[in-house]
């Protein structure tokens, strides 16, 4: 079998392979999608059918109540932005089945996670909730604030179940240094520190950029400075030196 790093997931999805999931997309850009090609990856090895749906899509619809809404993993649940919370909030007030949030990062800010996930739970539909941390950080945060009926585990980003030939059919020749320095939100100040290298945000083109171009952009690096997850995990995955910079 091929090797899956993601082994409570795949546990999950196992379990209830019996059942169709719906996978919900939260959106973001293009490194979010290597999350949706690795959770699918594990979809695929433990043999469960699933139908993926855009935020806006699930928003607009029900699901029958045996299914289980699969929230895609993120970094979303941060005072930056609003999607992955709006989309948790939707699911376990709305689908009567159960409802499962993907390895995530969670802000470490009790007050707003209490606000953000709506902790009361005065409201809940569902049949059973599991979230996932992607780290032991988040992980700490979530069980001071989750009552003891909503199940909390940690695991992988599931990008990190992909592989080369997942991402790539051949490997090309590496020729500059990539610097991808986020321009977001939560971007910090980082000076640019080599002339002779390619700095940018991809995300500033994420209407431009596909996935598969922004997989190319990588792939040419022979080494890349970044400030963002996806561009540090994709050059791992691919074998390429990488330097984490700090962001907020």
């Amino acid at each position: 079998m091929e090797s899956i790093t993601s082994k409570e997931v795949f546990k999950i999805f196992q379990q209830y392979k019996d059942r169709k999931f719906i996978f919900v997309e939260p959106g973001g850009n293009q490194g979010d999608y290597l999350i949706y090609k690795g959770a699918e990856k594990v979809a695929r090895i433990a043999d469960i059918n699933y139908q993926s749906v855009t935020k806006e899509e699930f928003m607009q619809c029900r699901y029958p109540e045996d299914s289980i809404v699969y929230i895609h993993g993120c970094g979303g649940y941060v005072p930056y932005w609003t999607a992955a919370p709006e989309i948790f909030i939707k699911a376990i007030t709305t689908h009567l089945g159960i409802v499962i949030v993907g390895p995530s990062t969670f802000s470490e800010d009790l007050g707003f996670l209490k606000n953000a996930l709506n902790i009361s739970y005065a409201d809940i539909k569902s049949e059973e909730i599991i979230v996932f941390a992607r780290e032991k950080t988040s992980y700490f945060a979530l069980s001071k604030i989750l009552p003891i009926n909503v199940k909390l585990n940690i695991d992988h980003d599931t990008a990190f179940n992909l592989d080369i030939a997942d991402i790539l059919k051949k490997v090309p020749r590496r020729r500059y240094i990539l610097q991808v320095i986020r321009r977001d939100k939560e971007s910090t100040q980082i000076k640019k520190n080599n002339l002779l290298s390619v700095c940018l945000d991809p995300a500033d083109y994420k209407w431009e950029l596909n996935l598969k171009q922004w997989v190319f952009l990588h792939s040419r690096a022979k080494k890349i400075v970044t400030n963002r997850l996806h561009s540090a995990i994709i050059g791992t995955l691919l074998g390429i030196p990488v330097t984490i910079m700090p962001n907020s």
